[in-house]
């Protein structure tokens, strides 16, 4: 009794042999069934080689810049180059109808681009009827897909707030996301949610950080913002000199920090 559990296995499947010997298949119908099996079989082959001769076919039109056919073969990235085409008229006369029809095919198949394209076509009313669930659904859809700038556009949806109430928590996650893909826009939200705690626990040096990634590309208010950070001493080392370097730079660009209110 002690080794019957290592022919457990065994005798398992002699119990499931003698079964199917005392109810054998019925030839006609294993013949069948088999048949039908590799029937399915070639179908799945003969689909699976039509869409690989689609894709070829896709391939070689935009290898040789033939959007067109490669569109009409539902490739995404042609699909979106061709509405690009249409919204700015070059080598084709501008449509933005046609521009947003060929973004939803590409935004359909699932591409971040245009589907963010699509977006902003709704929300001009450009090809498309002007309608805010429409922009908002597909620039979250583009976000979810981790579009930089629909990120940043959700973020500041979150900060604006359903019916007035903002929802700092997530302002802060998708500003971050954006942030993190090196959205100058941003990078600068996240620091400013940083050096305010909002949505986010206060901390000077994390403001700096993103101030700084933000003033690096040049993006005007986080230079001034940074700039005051030095002024002030807050999240670094007090230095006047610093503090005018980065605040000139920003008032070179033509920024003024009287007349553009928002977060500093």
């Amino acid at each position: 009794m002690k080794n019957w559990r290592k022919w457990r296995p065994v005798i398992i499947c002699c119990m499931v042999l003698a079964s199917h010997a005392a109810f054998p298949l019925p030839l006609k119908n294993f013949s069948s069934t088999q048949d039908r099996v590799l029937s399915e079989d070639v179908e799945l082959q003969a689909m699976q080689k039509s869409v690989q001769e689609a894709r070829d076919a896709a391939k070689e039109a935009y290898d040789r810049k033939d959007f067109v056919h490669a569109a009409e073969l539902g490739d995404a990235s042609s699909q979106l180059n061709l509405g690009m085409l249409y919204e700015q008229g070059q080598g084709v006369s501008k449509d933005f109808a046609k521009a947003a029809e060929w973004y939803r095919r590409a935004a359909d198949n699932g591409y971040p681009v245009a589907q963010y394209n699509l977006a902003m076509a709704y929300e001009r009313g450009q090809g498309v009827p002007k309608d805010g669930t429409q922009a908002d659904l597909w620039y979250r859809k583009a976000a979810e897909q981790g579009h930089a700038i629909s990120q940043f556009k959700e973020g500041v949806k979150s900060l604006l707030g359903k019916n007035g109430v903002p929802d700092y928590e997530q302002a802060a996650l998708w500003l971050r996301k954006a942030a993190e893909q090196g959205d100058a826009q941003a990078q600068f939200g996240l620091g400013a949610l940083y050096q305010d705690g909002i949505g986010i626990p206060q901390d000077d040096s994390q403001a700096v950080v993103w101030f700084r990634k933000s003033a690096e590309q040049g993006f005007a208010k986080a230079q001034y913002s940074l700039g005051l950070l030095y002024e002030a001493g807050r999240g670094l080392d007090r230095s006047s000199e610093k503090a005018n370097e980065w605040k000139m730079k920003a008032i070179q660009q033509g920024y003024n920090p009287v007349s553009h209110g928002g977060i500093r």
